[in-house]
């Protein structure tokens, strides 16, 4: 119900801004892409002991993929969304780019995409701040011009992620250890917790917040502790599933920065 009313609200002001720019507002629907590409996907992962990023998923698969697909067929160019990301014309590439924005750089969100989207797709928020895109709004009179950000999944809405998985995925209940098999209390399924994760509602002897250090699937235990605990600390990292948004794989070995997450 949360993410019904999520995007009833969403649609009622993109009917306001659209009859304030004298527009005509087309209502399409990818309920079903959505649920196939995103959704089944995102409970898989969280079963398997994972993290997803649905929002990832939805870019690819819905935004820049179902959506795109009927924008063309209908006889668009392009499609241009509220992205805080550029792109940049080299030669016959197209290439990701940050945002003016660091603070709003979304381009995490949106690197699973490729040529053939990237081409079609216009960013033109990229290079502002939010304070000016705020004041442009303001300027165009635009009945969302103070509107609150989004903080929720991607046509889902701002459902706390548990309440959302509970009804989905199966979990068991089991006890929480530190690194020396100290038992320090119970978790509610391991699915829930993600490697990293703090606010757990436990302190070390020290006062300081412990957070997850791994989640042992066989023995159905969390591991916690220090936010200085070795295990925290990786020197290597196995990744899949990885997408080269210019479109060439390059040489490798290859030296890189990575984000982990947004």
């Amino acid at each position: 119900s949360s993410g019904q009313s999520c995007w009833r609200d969403d649609y009622h002001d993109a009917l306001r801004v659209a009859a304030k720019l004298g527009i005509q507002l087309l209502r399409l629907d990818f309920v079903k892409e959505y649920s196939r590409d995103v959704l089944d996907y995102m409970y898989k992962e969280y079963e398997l002991g994972r993290t997803p990023n649905p929002d990832v998923l939805c870019n690819k698969f819905v935004k820049f993929g179902a959506w795109l697909n009927k924008a063309r067929e209908l006889g668009f160019d392009y499609i241009a969304t509220g992205h805080y990301a550029r792109i940049k014309k080299n030669g016959r590439k197209f290439l990701l780019q940050e945002a003016k924005d660091k603070n709003k750089d979304q381009t995490y969100f949106l690197h699973q995409l490729n040529q053939e989207q990237l081409k079609s797709v216009l960013f033109p928020i990229g290079s502002y701040n939010k304070e000016q895109v705020r004041k442009l709004a303001t300027k165009f009179d635009l009945p969302t011009a103070q509107k609150e950000e989004s903080m929720g999944i991607c046509f889902v809405g701002e459902v706390p992620m548990r309440d959302f998985l509970k009804n989905k995925i199966k979990v068991s209940p089991g006890k929480i250890i530190d690194e020396n098999q100290n038992v320090l209390g119970k978790h509610d399924g391991l699915a829930y917790y993600t490697i990293g994760q703090r606010n757990l509602g436990l302190n070390s002897n020290d006062g300081k917040p412990m957070f997850v250090l791994d989640k042992d699937f066989q023995k159905n235990e969390l591991v916690v502790g220090s936010e200085n605990s070795p295990l925290l600390y990786k020197k290597e990292i196995n990744v899949e599933g990885v997408n080269w948004t210019a479109s060439d794989l390059p040489k490798l070995p290859l030296k890189c920065k990575i984000r982990l997450r947004h």
